[in-house]
């Protein structure tokens, strides 16, 4: 079957799965602008607009605890190398996680 222009299989999704070791590590390796409704996410895959993204970011804190769900491409950028999302998917406790780390990100500033 033929795929029609401008559409994309699913299994040509790629994936974003990464461990830090500490909230700061995630912000400051990789994760930027971070909010209730999507971020900056630094890194040179061969994203498109409109792609949507399956993401787990894993981080202990001293616990392991996982940032996970599903995220829309909305911006693609050359400099810095990376990707604005907006999240469609994010779990009830993934939500609560974002708000402690912005919530520690207005304390240090």
């Amino acid at each position: 079957m033929k795929e029609r222009e401008g559409e994309r299989r699913l299994d040509e999704r790629l994936r974003i799965n990464r461990e830090f070791d500490s909230f700061e590590d995630l912000i400051d390796e990789f994760v930027v602008d971070i909010s209730e409704r999507g971020a900056f996410i630094r890194t040179r895959g061969p994203y498109a607009i409109g792609d949507l993204i399956p993401f787990r970011f894993a981080v202990l804190t001293p616990e392991l605890e996982r940032i996970e769900g599903e995220a829309r491409v909305v911006r693609l950028s050359d400099n810095p190398p990376g990707i604005g999302v907006e999240f469609t998917k994010l779990a009830a406790f993934s939500r609560y996680l974002i708000e402690r780390l912005r919530a520690r990100q207005a304390r240090s500033d």
